[in-house]
């Protein structure tokens, strides 16, 4: 009878060591999944952090590029009006002087319109840029899934550059 009894808590201590361990695994396997889920998540915070930054760029550079729009159009609309006024409409007799500092007057409305249109089309260009370097960033991650961590992370540092 002690035997029986001995045997019978042997019998249970094992079977409740065996629940215990599954449990243990269980719950250690579901720590592990969470891990991962947020390293994944991590992961996809950094990344978009990254193209965040080129998102932030590439919108100041069109808020520029917009200015200098804005800037050699209204230019172009001074130069229109200016030779409207003072070459089309002129009544008179024009003498050398004033016909020297109308072109001159025509001459730096003209470099102005070109100079924004140029700075307009460099922060259009940068604005492109930054904006692709983001799209990029942005979906690298399935490509990379495959890869191991070390060459994943490689790979964003060569993209970053």
């Amino acid at each position: 009878m002690f035997k029986t009894q001995v045997e019978q808590q042997k019998t249970d201590f094992n079977n409740l060591t065996d629940d215990l361990q599954t449990k243990a695994q269980e719950e250690l396997d579901q720590i592990i999944g969470m891990n991962q889920k947020a390293e994944k998540i991590l992961g996809i915070m950094s990344m978009k952090g990254l193209a965040h930054g080129y998102q932030n760029i590439a919108n100041n550079e069109g808020r520029k590029a917009f200015f200098w729009n804005i800037l050699s159009i209204g230019s172009l609309i001074g130069l229109l009006w200016f030779g409207y006024e003072f070459i089309i409409k002129h009544d008179g007799t024009m003498s050398w002087t004033s016909l020297i500092s109308r072109f001159i007057l025509t001459g730096v409305g003209l470099t102005l319109f070109t100079y924004g249109a140029k700075q307009a089309t460099n922060h259009r260009q940068e604005e492109r840029r930054n904006r692709k370097i983001e799209l990029e960033l942005a979906s690298l991650d399935p490509y990379l899934k495959d890869l191991e961590e070390e060459k994943r992370k490689e790979v964003k540092k060569k993209s970053c550059k």
